[in-house]
């Protein structure tokens, strides 16, 4: 806050010092100090404080700056306010000086139960500390606004806190547009979630009418076809069985591909035993199908401690980002590893092929991206309030990270 004097720390504290002063003092001995009170100077030299009569100019510059100027004691009693804070909180000085700030522009307690009080002392205690804070305040007539405050104490040549000046800014827009986004991220997480089970209701009843409907009428057909045979055979047809068999094994085959797409849809394992369980099986039917190795291993914690949307998520995450690998990474070893720990669990990816540049990512198209797609799996796991992480660089692999919140 002043301007004629070099500024110095002495352990951890701002200190002003009054450059005429500071000249004569021998070396190694703490300077005095400029401190403002009451619309004046007080220099602390020699053990004595001698009033001087303030620079015009700087005086000017105080009583007009466009942001809040208070001054207060360790005991947290206003000495000094200048015009912008006085029409800030609407009080004049007169109903504000020798007042403590807690009661009278800072309440007791702020709106999230904090007491002000206990931090207003704190500050004016250890400012080496607190050198910065946001608090809620309280306008003449009882509005509320927040300032943040940046305070600097002013010593004597004891090193003892004579006062505390405080720089105030007007955050309360900024708080408010803060509450806002807390607000709507509270709701997205919300809506996330509901999606993650609706999604999950609604593969369970795909599965569920594929297995009673489509599977049921093709073992059904399948059936029928072998009654079919007999009753040809009996009629004297030569060799009808040759002929219906090829049809019986298109049925077979359809009703493997249901299967298969049920087990996609709904891991038949991921519910009845458990998430590692589901990826362990799945690892070993991709590892047969790709002819690579692809390992499952959990690093701490109990996966499967999750609800059954978030299960689902991850083992579709899982799904995805293999199928990644396998398609990208070229012919190399791939590694699932899952950990739950501190509030979260976390499902990484890892593979030793060419890797890629993950900023090429931001330019594809969205609908490039294809099924999930690392964009799906960032927005939905993004909307959990998780993340996606993307470790990759040519030639060194990549490895994919989603961490989720476990609520």
């Amino acid at each position: 806050m002043a301007t004629h004097g070099m500024q110095m720390r002495i352990e951890g504290v701002g200190v002003l010092v009054d450059p005429v002063a500071e000249s004569a003092l021998p070396q190694g001995r703490l300077p005095p100090c400029t401190i403002p009170e009451g619309g004046r100077f007080w220099r602390y030299a020699k053990g004595e404080a001698h009033t001087v009569n303030r620079d015009p100019q700087y005086r000017e510059l105080v009583e007009n700056a466009n942001t809040i100027l208070l001054c207060i004691t360790p005991a947290c009693r206003i000495t000094f306010l200048n015009r912008y804070a006085q029409q800030f909180f609407g009080y004049s000085a007169g109903e504000l000086l020798g007042k403590s700030v807690v009661g009278t522009i800072l309440p007791t307690t702020d709106s999230e139960g904090r007491d002000l009080g206990r931090i207003a002392e704190d500050t004016a205690a250890r400012l080496g500390r607190h050198g910065a804070v946001d608090t809620e305040a309280r306008c003449n007539g009882g509005r509320r606004v927040w300032v943040h405050w940046s305070n600097r104490a002013m010593v004597d040549r004891q090193g003892q806190v004579k006062e505390v000046i405080c720089v105030g800014t007007d955050i309360t827009e900024r708080k408010r547009l803060e509450r806002e986004a807390d607000a709507y991220r509270g709701r997205l997480r919300a809506l996330a979630d509901r999606l993650a089970a609706t999604e999950e209701r609604q593969r369970r009843r795909v599965a569920a009418q594929i297995h009673d409907t489509v599977i049921q009428s093709l073992s059904l057909s399948n059936i029928r076809l072998g009654s079919v045979v007999a009753a040809l055979e009996g009629a004297g047809m030569a060799d009808p069985r040759k002929k219906v068999e090829g049809v019986r094994e298109l049925l077979d085959q359809g009703i493997r591909e249901c299967r298969g797409l049920m087990e996609d849809l709904v891991p038949s394992l991921l519910y009845e035993v458990g998430l590692l369980s589901a990826l362990q099986a799945f690892a070993q039917r991709q590892s047969r199908i790709a002819d690579t190795r692809i390992a499952v291993e959990v690093e701490q914690g109990d996966p499967d401690s999750v609800d059954d949307a978030l299960r689902g998520l991850l083992f579709q995450c899982a799904r995805e980002l293999t199928a990644n690998a396998l398609k990208h990474a070229g012919r190399c070893g791939i590694g699932l590893l899952l950990s739950a720990t501190d509030g979260h669990i976390q499902l990484q990816v890892r593979d030793t092929g060419r890797g890629f540049d993950p900023a090429a990512l931001d330019d594809r198209p969205h609908d490039q991206q294809g099924g999930f797609g690392l964009f799906s799996i960032r927005e939905r796991i993004e909307g959990l309030g998780g993340r996606l992480e993307i470790d990759s660089a040519p030639g060194r692999g990549t490895t994919a990270r989603v961490i989720v919140p476990v609520r």
